[in-house]
């Protein structure tokens, strides 16, 4: 190909097909939640004064990290429970 025949395309051409605008409307809506690095688990937090920092409502602990509740289940690898582990974990609850 010579160079009359390759097309020319503008950085400002490239970048609104590559990054398509979404309306603010269409943004995934995330809640903040907690991660209480004692318990293990995503619990409510409880505010320490006027900084940032956030202690567990269950253990008092003050080694909670909080995001988004997409940011914490992925960076702490929490996995959903599916509707079927959550019935058969009260089925064995409920034979004992």
């Amino acid at each position: 190909m010579t160079e009359d025949e390759i097309p020319a395309f503008s950085m400002e051409d490239a970048q609104k097909v590559a990054y398509k605008p979404i309306p603010e409307e269409e943004w995934e809506h995330q809640k903040v939640v907690f991660y209480c690095h004692d318990c293990e688990k995503i619990v409510q937090g409880k505010k320490l004064g006027k900084s940032l920092k956030f202690a567990c409502a269950e253990c008092n602990g003050n080694n909670v990290s909080y995001g988004t509740e997409k940011s914490i289940k992925n960076h702490f690898r929490i996995q959903e429970e599916t509707p079927e582990e959550e019935n058969t974990e009260k089925k064995e609850e409920e034979s004992k």
